[in-house]
């Protein structure tokens, strides 16, 4: 699982991060940069995992859960 939308991604690029979180691609880069947020690196390009975003930015973790558990609420409404 990536960057695709999916429920309960392992990972997300930095733009996908972004988007997901509200934040520019600059502000992501820069909270690696900084040491903010741990990141594996790909090749050249950044993977931001889950278990990184949970141990490194808790309050940002806790949202994403939220918003999951919410999307996944709604799916099961529409499939009922």
């Amino acid at each position: 699982m990536g960057d695709s939308g999916t429920e309960h991604q392992i990972w997300w690029t930095v733009a996908g991060f972004a988007k997901l979180t509200g934040v520019s691609r600059q502000a992501v880069y820069k909270w690696i940069h900084s040491g903010k947020l741990s990141v594996s690196k790909v090749g050249k390009r950044f993977r931001i995992t889950r278990a990184a975003v949970a141990r490194d930015c808790p309050d940002t973790y806790e949202s994403i859960v939220m918003r999951e558990a919410e999307q996944s609420n709604d799916a099961s409404q529409l499939s009922q």
